[in-house]
């Protein structure tokens, strides 16, 4: 009976730390957006943000260095 109450409590945990609007679905309109918070609600959790963004990260460089460059 404990145990069942421990597993329980363990398995809400995830659910804890949701930290997402409850209707942020509704109110996302990027599509990859919409998957990827999908994703980080799954138990699994295959959705995650690691690494460098190289799609912003590259034009924001560049512009860094033309700023340096005047």
């Amino acid at each position: 009976m404990v145990k069942n109450k421990l597993k329980q409590f363990i398995e809400t945990l995830d659910d804890l730390f949701d930290t997402a609007q409850q209707d942020s679905l509704a109110l996302t309109k990027s599509e990859e957006d919409k998957t990827f918070l999908m994703k980080q609600r799954k138990k699994d959790y295959p959705g995650s943000v690691t690494g460098i963004d190289f799609k912003l990260f590259q034009p924001e460089e560049i512009k860094e260095q033309k700023e340096l460059a005047k």
